[in-house]
């Protein structure tokens, strides 16, 4: 199976989105991302995707966890960070849908880097759009489970130790200088027999 909810529940073998850390059997889960997503520039007219971002960073999103509503609060000369409220990118009939998406898009592709903290699941779509986009996600989220790399080990992102209150990001202590960013492999776990029971997650 392939789940992409937010709250996944662990009982079955398969690909999960959003599957907390805490629940995750890497011997009978894998971790995936979303089947479908937009790469931004479909989105766009192609005179308006800038090959030089003027953007350091930005955040457009709704407020729905406590790691969003800290981003809230960021200003910078070069940043752009924009609440949005009453729109579901899977819902045409959200209001104003395409002209939304579409704005989406032109400030993320106008970006270098692009804030990608976890809404109401571990995981966020905006992460693989970005990926998409040839840009840049910094991500926020402390029990995202990330896909496995190509080597077949899993990947993580290590990263500044100073972050926004509410949520840390995925980072573990290496060569890097506080504020770089950048991949480190993590050993595979060993391999355990399917849990019996699991509560949901959260």
């Amino acid at each position: 199976m392939h789940n992409e909810r937010d709250d996944p529940w662990c009982r079955y073998p398969g690909i999960y989105a959003s599957m907390p850390a805490r629940s995750f059997r890497r011997a009978w889960q894998v971790a995936g991302s979303y089947r479908r997503f937009n790469d931004p520039a479909h989105l766009v007219e192609p005179s308006r995707v800038r090959s030089d971002p003027d953007l350091l960073y930005s955040f457009v999103g709704s407020p729905t966890h406590a790691c969003r509503k800290a981003l809230l609060d960021l200003t910078g000369p070069r940043s752009h960070v924009e609440v949005v409220e009453g729109f579901l990118f899977w819902d045409p009939s959200s209001r104003d849908f395409e002209l939304r998406r579409r704005r989406f898009a032109e400030i993320l592709l106008r970006s270098t880097f692009v804030l990608c903290p976890r809404g109401n699941g571990t995981a966020s779509i905006r992460l693989f759009e970005t990926l998409a986009a040839g840009r840049v996600p910094v991500i926020l989220a402390d029990s995202w489970v990330p896909p496995a790399a190509p080597t077949g080990r899993a990947s993580r992102c290590a990263g500044p130790r100073t972050t926004p209150p509410g949520c840390r990001a995925r980072s573990r202590r290496s060569r890097h200088r506080p504020g770089r960013w950048g991949c480190v492999p993590v050993p595979p776990t060993s391999p355990s027999s399917p849990p019996t029971s699991c509560s949901p997650a959260s």
